[in-house]
């Protein structure tokens, strides 16, 4: 993108990350308290490991036909094998041609990897035909956390900071290490009040606004204990948000989790879908959609022609890995609600080298997002508006060396049927767009650090680009944590 740009500048804010000669990273914190945290957690296994090469156990040669019913009886049959000791199934192996799928494709097992010949026009090309508008292969268990009532206590202090990992709470005796957990983190009409989001002025026309409600807007980490101490308990991963007391505090709990699927992976393979019109929406959405799962992938997939485009993880999904995918030219109206191609409501997940073209909300989360989530070296082509977080509430996604038109993290007030504040606690590192929105929530804040932009406002924490800097935010936090052969071999192309 080639444009006269503006280094984002203010030359008394404070240097809110830095890198020593060693690789070591130091953070400013804000007056609350609060630093960037650790995004380094994102993507498959926990950050870190790049997904596996898993043997190919079953093949299926492309035929004339529907594909429908005869690929997922091989699905089916994967899901079925009985997994090795290191809990893999095998691979499923789509040759390369054509394969045409009128209904819906079912990944529900863990250890399963479906592959294809490469994601070419002449490589493998899996063709949606049906006229539904839903996603061609979905990879999903069954079933959600439960939250045990025994087991739930209230999180002590009157403030727990940004990307904690360890929980003071009265009594530890229900948890055990490897156990489920989640954190709530309450919306008080309190909370509600103070970000103005029970007032948000009204819209003209016919659009009715729908002001906040306690309640509604509650976020819920999902962890594992990692350890569990005289009245403390620690988790796996850190937390998006800060607790404050005043504004309800934070609640843990113990849960169950049933049909959750692990160890999943879809990879190398194209995927298009049949229309009739430039502005048909009779046809599938996304490619691939991710729900109920955990530890999974998606690699060197290009998805042509859907209404949304390439990817949506679901809210029950975490610890995924996008990596090296791309949407290119969706079709339908150019209108709201339409060309979401890497749709995000899951969390500690991580798009990595990812490429969009024509759509409308390129990398973009949903309502009440829990991160940590990342979008790194992302880019975004021909775009009709805008990257960043899109409804209510998204927490603490990094957005590193991604560059599109606009990217916003904003209150986008009555948008939609009112929308409100968007993002908090979200970091931009290294982006460059035509024009940047980066504004400061009550109650949170946002980072925009080393940007480069033509046009630009907002009231966010802000930090000019240095030479000293990382290059990316991501890969820098990954090596500190885990050492930069870990974080060289998560970066490297295939």
């Amino acid at each position: 993108m080639l444009f006269a740009c503006l280094w984002w500048l203010l030359a008394a804010d404070p240097t809110w990350v830095s890198s020593a000669p060693d690789g070591r990273l130091s953070y400013q914190a804000t007056p609350a308290g609060d630093q960037i945290p650790d995004f380094s957690y994102c993507g498959y296994a926990g950050g870190g490991v790049a997904p596996p090469v898993v043997p190919v156990v079953l093949t299926v040669d492309p035929a004339a036909g529907d594909a429908t019913a005869r690929l997922q009886a091989a699905l089916d049959e994967l899901a079925a094998r009985p997994p090795a000791a290191d809990g893999w199934r095998g691979a499923l192996l789509l040759r390369r041609g054509r394969y045409e799928i009128s209904g819906q494709l079912h990944l529900r097992a863990g250890g399963c990897v479906l592959r294809g010949e490469g994601s070419g026009a002449d490589g493998t090309v899996v063709v949606g035909t049906s006229t539904r508008p839903q996603p061609l292969l979905v990879v999903a268990g069954e079933g959600e956390p439960v939250r045990l009532d025994s087991s739930r206590q209230p999180l002590l202090g009157e403030r727990v900071p940004l990307g904690a990992r360890t929980l003071r709470v009265a009594d530890t005796a229900a948890y055990r290490v490897g156990d489920t957990v989640q954190v709530q983190r309450p919306s008080t009409a309190e909370w509600i009040q103070e970000l103005g989001m029970d007032r948000i002025p009204p819209k003209s026309g016919l659009d009715q606004v729908v002001q906040w409600q306690p309640g509604r807007y509650d976020l819920f980490f999902d962890r594992r204990v990692t350890a569990v101490g005289p009245g403390e308990v620690t988790l796996d991963a850190p937390l998006g948000t800060a607790f404050e007391a005043r504004w309800g505090g934070g609640q843990l709990w113990k849960t169950q989790v049933r049909g959750r699927i692990r160890q999943v992976g879809v990879e190398h393979l194209r995927g298009d879908s049949r229309y009739t019109s430039p502005t048909d929406e009779a046809h599938a959405d996304w490619l691939v959609r991710f729900d109920s799962c955990e530890d999974a992938w998606l690699r060197d997939v290009v998805a042509t022609h859907f209404t949304q485009g390439c990817v949506t993880v679901g809210r029950r999904a975490r610890a995924v890995t996008v990596v090296d995918c791309a949407s290119e030219d969706p079709i339908s109206q150019i209108t709201g609600g339409r060309r979401y191609p890497f749709n995000l409501d899951g969390q500690l997940v991580l798009f990595l080298r990812c490429r969009s073209r024509e759509a409308r909300h390129d990398f973009v989360t949903g309502s009440t997002v829990a991160g940590p989530n990342a979008f790194v070296d992302c880019r975004a082509e021909r775009c009709h508006s805008d990257t960043g977080p899109h409804q209510r509430w998204a927490t603490a996604t990094l957005y590193d060396n991604v560059v599109a038109k606009q990217i916003n993290v904003q209150n986008r007030g009555n948008s939609g049927t009112g929308h409100g504040w968007a993002g908090a606690w979200h970091v931009l590192y290294r982006c460059t767009a035509e024009s940047m929105v980066v504004s400061q929530p009550p109650t949170a804040a946002n980072w925009a650090i080393g940007c480069q932009a033509a046009r630009l406002r907002g009231d966010a924490w802000q930090q000019a680009a240095d030479a000293g800097q990382p290059r990316s935010l991501y890969f820098a936090q990954l090596a500190e944590r885990l050492g930069a052969a870990v974080a060289a071999r998560v970066e490297a192309r295939p």
